[in-house]
């Protein structure tokens, strides 16, 4: 309990700055294209970047499985695992999310090869970067989360933000696509990433897998599948309202509905990476027999929630709200549709961490997409993209409601805590 916490809060600011790394500067790189574009040509760029961004949270899925996965084995006493298994997340989840991508590009004519080349990066970007920050975050590796996050992230959005200010015109016939520049952006960070980890890795001994670890590494598969299939749900119901407007609603409501979404989830953002980086505390806690109320969790997850609110709307004021029709209320709405992730994050912890019941936390987060994508549906005709933020927030409310549920109604899966 020393090295906790001698490093603690050394190791919260690293997570937090790797977080913001990872959200806020693909974030700053969307505002400056938002300001280049224009709410038309910006829509389709803003598809890539949520499309990204379900991706991240795939990965992160099976990150926070293999992080409370080797915590448990840690305070079991038994050693760190190799890095190999962590590659058998990461195949299957870039091989789901690109077929789904292809998918949306055929329904809604989207260009494909953006798609397949920004998958492509995620394959790479997953196969070099994961393994080795699922071993950072057991071992509190500052060192680690900086090289292999804050670094790339932040050269590669320092590229793609130049490369857009230095084209120019992106409206002539002779300027570069802005799809382009921002798929640019997703090869230079797999490069980088690519670069900086096999080194690491062929440091650290990874060797071709032997037939025990490729029983270990399809075990990993089958036991990670729940927390990313949950992480896919989580994914839809958070971005599913961006998926469906795209195709129904035209390319000036969407981008501006798009943008007003990025500033709101400034918010979102921080609650995640604030829940990010407490995860293997809650499980220590819980172990230790000291994990706080529900009621005392939701209370901190709402005053991040509200300081970030505060920022979007903050932000939508002062950027956009002359080249950008209604961003101002459209974000501060959007905001108030996601205050339910307050209520919904702790319970989220207590179903899935503490009490191991992932398919409920499946079952919830299921119903929530099922109930926002047949408000929006319902309602896109009449009311336009304001569907989408009455979608979002009845999927949180009915997400949190059935989460609820199952906690206070004693539904109770033996006494697992994290799998082992």
């Amino acid at each position: 309990m020393g090295r906790d916490s001698e490093t603690g809060v050394s190791w919260y600011v690293t997570s937090l700055g790797a977080g913001a790394a990872t959200r806020g500067m693909p974030f700053l790189a969307l505002l400056v294209f938002a300001r280049q574009l224009g709410p038309n040509d910006f829509a389709q760029v803003s598809m890539l970047a949520v499309a990204s961004a379900w991706l991240t949270l795939l990965a992160s899925g099976g990150l926070e499985f293999t992080a409370m996965f080797e915590e448990r084995r840690r305070l079991d006493g038994r050693a760190p695992r190799a890095l190999v298994p962590a590659w058998f997340v990461a195949i299957p989840v870039s091989v789901v999310a690109g077929l789904c991508f292809i998918l949306f590009a055929l329904l809604v004519g989207f260009p494909m090869t953006p798609w397949f080349v920004m998958v492509c990066s995620a394959v790479v970007m997953g196969l070099t970067q994961l393994p080795i920050l699922g071993r950072a975050r057991i071992r509190h590796d500052r060192r680690a989360m900086i090289t292999f996050v804050v670094v790339p992230f932040t050269v590669s959005n320092v590229l793609r933000i130049s490369a857009l200010l230095i084209s120019g015109d992106t409206s002539s016939a002779a300027a570069i696509n802005p799809l382009w520049l921002w798929v640019a952006g997703d090869i230079t960070q797999a490069l980088l990433v690519l670069l900086l980890a096999v080194p690491t890795m062929l440091r650290i001994g990874v060797r071709l897998p032997s037939g025990a670890m490729l029983r270990e590494g399809l075990g990993s598969t089958r036991k990670s599948g729940p927390w990313v299939v949950n992480a896919g749900l989580q994914g839809a119901l958070a971005n599913l309202d961006k998926f469906l407007l795209f195709g129904l609603v035209s390319a000036e409501a969407f981008g501006v509905y798009a943008l007003s979404y990025q500033l709101a989830n400034i918010a979102n953002i921080l609650v995640s990476e604030y829940n990010k980086a407490r995860l293997g505390r809650i499980v220590r806690n819980h172990v230790a027999g000291t994990l706080a109320p529900i009621r005392a969790e939701t209370l901190h997850y709402l005053a991040v929630l509200v300081i970030g609110g505060l920022f979007s709307v903050s932000a939508a004021f002062v950027l956009f709200r002359t080249s950008y029709p209604d961003i101002v209320w459209l974000t501060a709405i959007l905001v108030a549709s996601v205050l339910p992730i307050a209520w919904y994050v702790p319970l989220e912890n207590q179903v899935s961490v503490i009490d191991g019941r992932t398919t409920v936390l499946a079952i919830a987060s299921l119903v929530g997409v099922v109930v926002g994508a047949a408000v929006l549906l319902s309602l896109v005709a009449l009311i336009g993209v304001v569907a989408g933020v009455v979608g979002t927030a009845a999927g949180y409310v009915s997400t949190t409601a059935v989460l609820w549920w199952f906690s206070t109604h004693g539904f109770r899966v033996g006494t697992a805590t994290v799998p082992s």
